[in-house]
């Protein structure tokens, strides 16, 4: 099943981790030999993460259950299942835990990874705190560091346990370190990505296992041995087991996730895009259909523009198709507001129709009524064409060329 936030036990035996399995993210825990995950948390949080082991064996959770700003709290939650105990660390977006040791070393605000917002300087930077005793008094570490500090860490490698940390105050996520027991002084780079020794990518996802230090970068996992001057990363090469068929399928979120849907003309199924793919799903029961998912082609169904209403095409040609003529040899089609004929809007052969017009007086045609005649012989168009209606005659000429200007209506 899909996972985030992986976290090994101190011992190796039992790996924390978060997953949507059942829906909403919530913290579970397995045995590193493999078996069923236990879940460890019921409160439907989107932001619900694994954190990683304290001393005493519990799992650590971060989340923001029952806060209504959506800020994150610390929990410690039974390896075996039980209540979550609240931390008294404040809101925080990490934390780390000495091994064997009372320190404790949070993160607050920078809760956006720091890859997918470069050399950010606002004050939502993440910032370093603290307790190096254990009573609960935290105090803030490196804040000359002009950079986002993030994935902090706690290692003992056996020289002194320094804490350990990614930060972009020099332009790259990289891994630094610092003593714990003089936090500023002797600040160590560890890993030289972006300056020419390494990939041009942002150290990511930083962890410990206490004594080493294991990160992502570019798509590929690197290891730090120890922290020591001398310490360079070196690349871990992962191939991942089991057949194809055994994994499970992406979950899509929804609506996020949901395209257009189009119902069919029975009402019982519909054609749906979710992702770039193309389905059909009955509405009530049946298996679902693919139309299209086809890899690296995104689709979407099909839609149809709307038709004008009433509109209709005109196959005259453009001599009796003239805006303002009837066309005569489109009489036989009927207007679906009116019941009249039509007339073109257009020069062009194979134009719409846009208003009624009366029928070709000298073809074959039906004879429109009285009342129809006078609602279309008006003062403000031309009897040059309409003198041999049987309803309509000439007024007067008007205008210095003379000419039809006006139409009388008789019944």
């Amino acid at each position: 099943m899909p996972v985030t936030a992986p976290r090994f036990s101190p011992d190796g035996g039992s790996i924390a981790f978060a997953s949507r399995r059942d829906g909403a993210p919530e913290v579970y825990r397995v045995d590193a030999e493999g078996g069923t995950p236990t879940r460890l948390t019921w409160w439907g949080e989107a932001t619900t993460r694994a954190a990683g082991w304290p001393p005493d064996g519990a799992v650590v959770a971060l989340s923001a259950h029952g806060d209504a700003t959506s800020r994150l709290w610390a929990y410690a939650v039974p390896a075996t299942g039980g209540t979550p105990e609240l931390l008294p660390h404040g809101t925080l977006s990490a934390l780390a835990h000495q091994p064997g040791g009372p320190a404790v070393l949070t993160q607050v605000e920078g809760g956006r990874d720091a890859a997918h917002w470069k050399r950010y300087r606002g004050g939502r930077a993440g910032r370093l705190w603290l307790d190096a005793t254990g009573t609960g008094e935290f105090t803030r570490v490196l804040a000359g560091l002009a950079g986002q500090l993030e994935c902090p860490m706690i290692v003992d490698d056996g020289s002194g346990p320094p804490l350990a940390f990614v930060s972009d105050h020099e332009g790259w996520g990289n891994v630094y370190s610092v003593p714990l027991a003089d936090p500023g002084t002797d600040l160590r780079r560890h890993t030289d990505h972006g300056s020419g020794g390494g990939t041009d990518f942002y150290v990511r996802h930083a962890s410990t296992d206490g004594r080493r230090v294991v990160y992502a970068s570019a798509g590929e996992i690197f290891l730090l041995d120890d922290l020591s001057a001398a310490s360079q990363p070196r690349r871990i090469d992962v191939r991942p087991g089991g057949p194809r068929r055994a994994r499970e399928p992406f979950r899509a979120s929804l609506p996020a996730d949901l395209g257009p849907v189009r119902p069919d003309r029975t009402g019982r199924a519909s054609i749906v895009s979710v992702l770039g793919t193309v389905h059909r799903l009955t509405h009530r029961d049946g298996p679902a259909r693919a139309l299209l998912a086809e890899p690296g082609v995104r689709a979407r169904p099909r839609r149809r523009p709307p038709r004008p209403p009433h509109a209709a095409r005109c196959p005259g040609p453009a001599s009796t198709c003239g805006p303002g003529t009837c066309c005569w040899r489109c009489t036989g089609a009927r207007s679906t507001r009116t019941g009249g004929p039509r007339r073109c809007s257009s020069r062009r052969p194979g134009a719409r129709w846009s208003s009624p017009c009366a029928p070709d007086p000298t073809g074959p045609t039906r004879a429109p009524s009285a009342a129809w005649r006078c609602a279309r012989c008006t003062p403000r168009t031309s009897c040059a064409t309409r003198t041999g209606w049987p309803g309509c005659a000439p007024r007067s000429p008007s205008g210095p060329r003379g000419g039809w200007a006006t139409c009388t209506c008789r019944t």
